[in-house]
């Protein structure tokens, strides 16, 4: 029977096997022109004038500003990353290690929960799922962020380490002006746990950014 180590060095193994493809994948649609304007070309833009120190305009989508359109702040936490690398190559290969790293808390979260021999079998799982790779080909989305936080999110739940849970629960609602509403039902799910000093909180700071982002932030 394999050994918990060797269930984490495959799973490892399984993580930098994808970004190896997928990186390769990515790269190539890139470089052989297959890649669009919406989304690639305008991200890009936008994080060469948040590099700039101009925030994240561009001139492709309807509004000047990306936070008008959608309400992603945490994209300036790729900024840093774009302003060594400043390239299109740098968004695709940061979204398809993301995309690959949703499988290690996604395993520790099966690992709690259920038995051995099944954990690895859903990262694996996970990393072959095709809907996951066409996110991962169709150009750069700030969504698909979502997935690696939101599952680690969940297993610091499950561990109650709350603190953490918070952590990973904010930078999933900084992604999308309606990536919150997911971490809405979070809370609700705690609130049927009777977790209500941690969900009730939850519920209400989402409801309360969601209509900051939607109807204060966005048309500003």
């Amino acid at each position: 029977m394999l050994t918990k180590m060797t269930h984490k060095q495959i799973l490892w193994g399984m993580i930098l096997l994808y970004i190896a493809v997928f990186g390769t994948i990515t790269a190539l649609r890139h470089y052989n022109f297959q890649t669009q304007a919406w989304d690639l070309a305008a991200f890009v833009q936008s994080f060469w004038n948040a590099s700039e120190g101009r925030g994240l305009v561009n001139n492709l989508e309807q509004v000047h500003n990306h936070l008008g359109l959608h309400f992603s702040p945490g994209l300036f936490l790729l900024v840093p990353g774009y302003v060594i690398f400043p390239s299109p190559y740098y968004l695709l290969i940061i979204q398809t290690i993301a995309l690959a790293l949703g499988a290690w808390p996604l395993f520790l979260l099966a690992k709690r929960m259920l038995p051995s021999r099944w954990p690895l079998i859903i990262a694996g799982a996970y990393l072959l799922y095709p809907s996951l790779h066409w996110a991962n080909m169709y150009d750069f989305h700030e969504i698909t962020f979502f997935v690696p936080l939101m599952l680690a999110a969940l297993y610091f739940l499950e561990e109650q380490k709350w603190g953490w849970m918070a952590i990973f629960l904010a930078l999933a609602a900084s992604l999308k002006e309606d990536a919150i509403l997911a971490v809405m039902f979070v809370g609700v799910y705690l609130l049927i746990k009777k977790r209500w000093k941690i969900g009730l909180p939850i519920v209400l700071l989402s409801l309360v950014y969601f209509i900051l982002g939607v109807k204060v932030f966005m048309p500003a």
